[in-house]
């Protein structure tokens, strides 16, 4: 519900809203309440004040853990016990008894903003304003004792607060001469400071599964932390913006920005920018072409920096740790104070366009963003620190190629029809240049990766998070095949091809290095996680009072999905969803599209066998809106909606469109994601 109103010396604006949603899942409800106010008062002529404030309260249940559990629980399993219990025998998580687990979140948080402004002079007005930004988070999680192989119920409970600061001061000066020369241009200063406080305790051991609330019931604390974070950013800037007889238009922008986040002599980084515009349409010899409304070649160039890092970066931390029951301090991060900006210029250049008494419009735009001294998070191994150690270092540079296009066409208007149709798509190819992880050899095959398993990489010459693994080479169909592979490994001085436990079913995988043994050396780049065009189709037809609008997204080629709960269902029996059991070999399916399934095999390694194109076609909102006919002071809408009426899509997992992200590569992955759901809506809005 919105209010506002005013008059020429004041004016508001109040508004409220709320927004319940129950989860798919039980433990995944969210209901949130805002309100909003926004006032501005014109004190004199020439000076003005004004107040926006936001606030918000959420309250939001994150113990949606049952949709993994039920994935990888087996349907034939009973999920109570003979003796009326929850049954925990299958060494596998009981979906239903998951749903008990507790992990609450209150979030209250502020937001506001004063603001001054003085018209000094002709054209010059100056602006001043102080917004921050409060919120506090409470956070309780509980696990009930049925869930523990000791039986003892466990519980936390986190606070977070954290503030930001920002006052931004600009001076903007307007001038127009004869009508052919604008020029506008700002300066200012802005100062930022944001902290932030955290405590986070561990509770042992509840007497009852229902006092789950009071973290003083457990028997005791198992671990206790304290955190704290602070970062400080001062800037200035400057951009002017000059047009020259609606033609020609200019725009230079600088900005001078010092951050906290990196070492005093590497703090200061400065990121100019510039665009030019040549408005086509409105030269001479173009009066003739009278089916171009409008015509504007358009370029710029720019660069941007970023601190994708987090406080005291460059700066040596230590934690508190403990281990049965021993406190001890670790090493956590090892700083580095040459850490430098992440630097990206970026080019630009398109053309909008207006055709046929504007009828189609669009715009065509190709863009190169070259970025260098890319900000990475190393992880050190545990065995040479006792503990997890990070370390933030610049790692080299990647290339960004891509092209924008826009479209947006008036196929029907009568007095009664009115039809638009708005199609836009993307294309982007990234690509690492360099990499000076060890100072190795900028080939093909040097890889920077993180984590166990390191999945996906940066590799020189591939894109970001491109996937990291072995090319199989199909399933093995006997024993004589597993016979053959193993005199091979023989004749290369080696005891066997890939293990000894190879069993007809498995997957075969490629030696690719020629060594006779399948090892760490046989990994490959297998896939790229990016997709080849990607973008949107939307639709708006009206007839009098009515109005459809439908909404469609899609993504073409390229793009693979890491199916891993597909990887991990063959050894473990985890992740029993039907794509993943329909089709396996066995002696009577000898063609089957998966290998076999056997128990004791571990987690399967990755291989281009479990990469999927994730290629798909969605109507993702359509919308039916009849204008009520009330009056020229109140207006009304009856509309009814829904989303995610259907997909269409060759990828056999939950969902082509949701998926895990890794934050540093990018790259796509799925295991046990919560999938998109369908709703329905109906409503009336009524405006006064």
């Amino acid at each position: 519900m919105t209010v506002s109103g005013g008059s020429k010396v004041s004016k508001y604006l109040i508004s409220l809203s709320i927004f319940d949603q129950q989860g798919m899942v039980k433990g995944g409800d969210l209901s949130r309440y805002n309100a909003r106010v926004s006032t501005e008062m014109n004190v004199l002529p020439i000076l003005r004040f004004g107040i926006n404030a936001n606030m918000s309260y959420t309250d939001q249940d994150n113990a949606g853990t049952s949709l993994f559990s039920a994935q990888g629980y087996r349907p034939d399993m009973p999920i109570y016990n003979d003796n009326g219990e929850f049954d925990m025998s299958t060494g596998q998580a009981n979906p239903v008894a998951n749903t008990y687990k507790k992990n609450h979140d209150n979030i209250y948080r502020i937001m506001g903003t004063v603001y001054g402004e003085v018209d000094i002079w002709k054209g010059f007005r100056f602006r001043s304003s102080l917004s921050g930004n409060l919120q506090f988070t409470e956070n309780n999680s509980f696990s009930p004792s049925f869930l523990s192989t000791r039986n003892e119920a466990s519980g936390s409970e986190y606070h977070y607060k954290y503030s930001k600061t920002v006052f931004d001061n600009t001076l903007n000066y307007n001038y127009e001469f004869n009508k052919n020369h604008v020029l506008d241009a700002v300066a200012g200063i802005s100062f930022e400071r944001g902290i932030s406080r955290s405590t986070r305790m561990n509770g042992q051991t509840y007497p009852d599964n229902d006092i789950y609330t009071n973290l003083g019931s457990a028997a005791s604390i198992s671990s206790w932390s304290n955190g704290y974070n602070a970062s400080g950013l001062f800037s200035s800037f400057a951009r002017i913006n000059y047009k020259l007889m609606e033609r020609y238009l200019f725009t230079f922008t600088g900005r001078y920005d010092g951050s906290s986040m990196f070492g005093s002599n590497n703090r200061y980084g400065f990121f100019p920018s510039g665009a030019i515009a040549w408005r086509i349409s409105q030269e001479k010899f173009m009066k003739n072409l009278t089916f171009i409304n409008d015509l504007k070649l358009r370029a710029s160039v720019g660069t941007t920096g970023t601190q994708n890092l987090t406080s005291f970066s460059n700066r040596d931390l230590y934690e508190a740790t403990s281990y049965n029951n021993l406190s001890a301090i670790i090493h956590k991060q090892v700083g580095n104070r040459d850490i430098r900006w992440e630097k990206s210029t970026q080019y630009d250049l398109g053309l909008d366009f207006a055709l046929f008494d504007y009828r189609l419009t669009g715009s065509i735009s190709g863009y190169i963003k070259d970025t260098k001294d890319l900000i990475w998070s190393f992880d050190f191994p545990p065995s040479a620190t006792g503990g997890s150690m990070q370390m933030n270092r610049n790692i080299g540079a990647l290339t960004n190629r891509g092209i924008e296009i826009n479209l947006v066409g008036r196929v029907l208007s009568t007095k009664d029809w009115n039809l638009d149709l708005t199609l836009n798509m993307s294309h982007n190819k990234n690509k690492v240049t360099k990499l000076v992880e060890e100072g190795r050899a900028q080939s093909a095959m040097d890889v920077v990766v993180q984590g166990s398993y390191a999945d996906q990489v940066l590799a020189v010459g591939y894109p970001m998070g491109a996937f990291h693994g072995y090319e199989y080479a199909g399933i093995i169909q006997d024993q004589a095949r597993i016979d053959e592979l193993n005199a091979y490994a023989k004749s290369k001085g080696q005891s066997y091809y890939d293990g000894n436990s190879l069993k007809p079913g498995h997957l075969e995988i490629k030696d690719l290095n020629g060594d006779g043994i399948i090892n760490y050396n046989d990994r490959v780049i297998i896939g790229n996680p990016d997709p080849d065009l990607f973008g949107g189709l939307t639709a708006n037809l009206s007839y009098k009072q009515f109005s459809l609008f439908a909404n469609f997204g899609y993504q073409i080629g390229g793009l693979k999905i890491y199916n891993k709960t597909l990887q991990n269902l063959p050894g473990q029996l985890t992740g029993l969803i039907d794509y993943g059991l329909n089709d396996r070999w066995s002696d009577t399916n000898k063609n089957a599209k998966y290998p076999a399934l056997y128990i004791g095999d571990g987690v399967p390694r990755l291989t281009d066998h479990e990469l999927f194109n994730a290629s798909f076609f969605r109507l993702q909102e359509v919308r039916l809106t009849y204008n009520l006919p009330l009056n020229k002071v109140i207006k009304g809408q009856l509309f009814v909606s829904a989303t995610n009426l259907f997909t269409l899509t060759s990828y056999p997992g939950t969902d082509p469109a949701t998926v895990n992200s890794n934050s540093n590569y990018g790259g796509n992955y799925e295991t046990s994601t919560y999938p998109g759901f369908r709703s329905f809506s109906a409503g009336l809005k009524i405006n006064l």
